[in-house]
């Protein structure tokens, strides 16, 4: 049994306005090369982004169940 445990995001551009991240009620501002980790099971949406496309990568790390 096992579960996601981390997600992780990398901006590979910034050539938009807006597209930021918000987990919980922290929001961070989308900059090139800038890599948020945070907890999975963590509230978190995409900000609405304007003007161009929105470039980024998105990992999970998968592991055994919360105890």
């Amino acid at each position: 049994n096992t579960t996601t445990k981390m997600s992780c995001v990398i901006f590979l551009n910034d050539e938009f306005e807006g597209g930021g991240l918000q987990i919980w009620e922290t929001k961070i501002e989308a900059k090139k090369g800038r890599i948020v980790i945070f907890p999975s099971f963590a509230a978190h949406k995409v900000l609405k982004f304007t003007k161009a496309d929105r470039h980024m990568i998105v990992t999970m790390v998968q592991g055994n169940t919360f105890k």
